[in-house]
């Protein structure tokens, strides 16, 4: 599963959740690259892990491990069952506020 946030008008991603995905992470951390990211560097991420847009790469070449990332309690999806509650920390973590109350139905999933 993979869960994404664009600015505006989605031409540039401000940051995604791959679970249980494969990432390359660019080689050469420049000064924008937080520290957190900068061991991660030129490595492939082969588990569950968060992008972030940082300024001077494309966007959300930079990844870091779930595990690694504080600000994303949610760290692996095994089961559909967890669906929810994990759009609801992407939701928390992405700031999205609604006047209407989501619900799911997992029988849809």
């Amino acid at each position: 599963m993979t869960l994404h946030f664009q600015e505006e008008d989605a031409s540039i991603g401000l940051l995604r959740v791959d679970f249980n995905g494969r990432h390359p992470n660019p080689e050469i951390a420049n000064d924008k690259v937080p520290d957190i990211f900068k061991s991660f560097a030129g490595q492939w991420l082969e588990e569950s892990h968060i992008h972030y847009f940082v300024e001077g790469y494309k966007p959300l070449a930079w990844a870091i491990p779930l595990k690694a990332d504080n600000t994303f309690s949610v760290k692996d999806f095994s089961n559909t069952s967890e669906f929810g509650n994990i759009l609801q920390v992407f939701g928390n973590k992405i700031n999205l506020k609604t006047v209407l109350e989501i619900k799911f139905q997992m029988q849809l999933i």
